[in-house]
């Protein structure tokens, strides 16, 4: 192709056809600017497919790691949810001045037996080494940078009171002579036990806290739906 551009290009100078290969100079000149044009927009489309391909693939792999954390939340969930109706039960036992029964040896142990376990960062770290504007949806990477978020508010939240770490290192070893870590104590005194306004302060701390985890939780678990669903809407497209 080159050689019979040349040959065109010859053979006018040769006639002194100037108009001509004037006119020839600007064609050349246009196809070789159209030739250019082409080769960045197959570039421009080819950067395009890898940017994309790679936004999806952390896509998936955040659709993994979030529906692992769903299990994680699910689990976590039940456990305040017992918390919860254990604590009410030894507030009620205590204010109806109820006498010791075998009950109170589990429950006693449950109230303060939690931890908040963080979501899964990998993925997430991936995304933003990599930059989160490789995901083009606005609404979706504020969604996955909440959820995130909120993840590590509850962990900070959880080692700010730190009312397990308080019971374990305070209450147990001063009004129980017997601890099995969430499973079994055995009071002192557990007269003692019932009109103590220290103890009764923890326990309804302990109840205020694992409330407020369940209301958190549960909000978390409709962050990370919103998520899943968004993400397999993108991906299916």
């Amino acid at each position: 192709m080159l050689r019979f551009f040349r040959y065109i290009r010859k053979n006018l100078m040769e006639q002194q056809k100037m108009k001509s290969y004037i006119f020839y100079a600007i064609g050349e000149i246009f196809l070789v600017m159209i030739g250019i044009l082409i080769a960045l927009q197959v570039n421009n489309w080819n950067e395009k497919r890898k940017e994309l391909n790679l936004a999806n693939n952390i896509l998936g792999q955040l659709q993994t790691t979030i529906a692992n954390d769903t299990l994680v939340l699910n689990s976590q969930l039940i456990m305040f949810e017992n918390m919860i109706t254990e604590t009410r039960w030894v507030i009620e036992q205590f204010e109806n001045d109820a006498p010791y029964s075998p009950r109170m040896d589990t429950s006693l142990a449950v109230i303060s037996a939690f931890s908040i376990t963080e979501a899964d960062y990998t993925a997430f770290n991936y995304l933003e080494n990599v930059g989160i504007g490789i995901i083009e949806d606005q609404e979706l990477r504020d969604q996955i940078s909440t959820y995130y978020a909120h993840s590590k508010l509850m962990q900070q939240v959880d080692e700010y009171f730190e009312v397990n770490k308080y019971f374990r290192q305070v209450i147990y070893p001063k009004f129980f002579k017997r601890y099995r870590y969430g499973r079994y104590v055995k009071p002192v005194d557990y007269q003692a036990l019932k009109i103590s306004d220290e103890f009764r302060v923890v326990v309804d701390m302990c109840l205020n806290d694992a409330s407020y985890y369940r209301s958190m939780i549960n909000a978390q678990k409709e962050r990370a739906s919103e998520i899943l669903t968004a993400i397999n809407r993108k991906l299916n497209l």
